[in-house]
């Protein structure tokens, strides 16, 4: 009984998994960062949930190849804000595309001058 509460959550909603990706290097495509308190980012923007459903809409919509949706939580970031948004980005289709990835908050990555 505890392992199923554990793998779906308390509130009963399974998210899913997001590929992980590399820790180090470069990193292209668009970024979604969840905050302590649960705002959403698109690539430093703040979205509501319509605006990041919008964006995700659009960003599965680009041509094979285009870069991937790299995804970061905060590690204190609230668990229901983790889930929906997982849970929006792979019913998107990007991971089906292979086009998702879940960065590690906060990596030190390089930076083009």
């Amino acid at each position: 009984m505890f392992l199923a509460i554990a793998l779906c959550g308390c509130d009963g909603e399974d998210a899913g998994d997001i590929p992980p990706g590399p820790d180090i290097g470069f990193r292209n495509g668009n970024l979604v960062q969840v905050t302590r308190v649960g705002k959403i980012t698109w690539n430093s923007m703040t979205l509501n949930d319509a605006e990041f459903r919008a964006f995700l809409r659009r960003d599965a919509a680009l041509p094979p190849g285009a870069g991937p949706l790299w995804v970061e939580f905060d590690p204190d970031a609230p668990p229901k804000r983790v889930r929906f948004v997982r849970r929006e980005v792979i019913k998107s289709g990007l991971c089906e595309q292979k086009r998702c990835v879940e960065g590690k908050w906060g990596a030190e990555r390089p930076v083009i001058n």
